[in-house]
């Protein structure tokens, strides 16, 4: 067996044990009755919610950072490509070097712009940075899941319930915050691109 294989078996594996973690969790909460637990099934439903929704957020994220990251590579070596073969062309066909290189120099200009106008607005996307928030969101989340299971400090009091979602909205407030701090950036770089643009 590969590498590549072993890696993708032990993922699959991962990715199952991640589920039924979540499941074993979500019995064990409606199981478990406190004082006062009926005020608790709203944030049962909006954690569940959340959780599937960040979950899949973060896989479509790390695809779409491939995905560009990967078209953005490929453009660059089309571009280079074309570069070098328009200028052999030119010159094996006898044209003088000047032309050659003010042709050269316009494909280059144009090749240098694209790449640009590709790289500012990935950066501008943040497919990256919202993959990384998201998987960091996700693992504090199932964290929490994993010791409330587990019984782990500080789910042993009785109160454990209200404790998870303590722990839960301060990770929500958390996430919040790179979430605001993303956007602020991302107006800011678009608004630089545009800056730049003037100059």
């Amino acid at each position: 067996m590969s590498v590549k294989e072993t890696r993708n078996m032990a993922m699959t594996a991962l990715s199952e044990q991640r589920g039924d973690t979540f499941a074993e969790w979500k019995e064990k909460w409606k199981k478990e009755c406190i004082s006062g637990d009926k005020k608790l099934d709203a944030f049962f439903l909006l954690f569940v919610k959340v959780y599937q929704y960040v979950e899949s957020s973060k896989d479509y994220n790390k695809y779409l950072n491939s995905v560009w990251k990967r078209r953005f590579l490929k453009l660059l070596c089309i571009g280079f490509i074309v570069y070098v073969g328009f200028g052999g062309y030119n010159l094996y066909k006898g044209a003088e070097k000047m032309s050659v290189l003010i042709e050269n120099g316009l494909l280059i200009i144009m090749l240098s712009f694209l790449c640009g106008i590709m790289s500012k607005w990935l950066d501008i996307k943040k497919y990256q940075e919202t993959w990384v928030r998201h998987s960091w969101h996700l693992h504090m989340m199932e964290m929490e899941m994993l010791r409330y299971i587990s019984e782990i400090e500080p789910y042993k009091g009785v109160d454990k319930k209200k404790e998870f979602v303590r722990r839960i909205l301060k990770i929500w407030d958390k996430n919040e915050e790179k979430f605001v701090h993303n956007m602020e950036e991302r107006e800011a770089g678009l608004m630089d691109f545009f800056s730049n643009l003037k100059i």
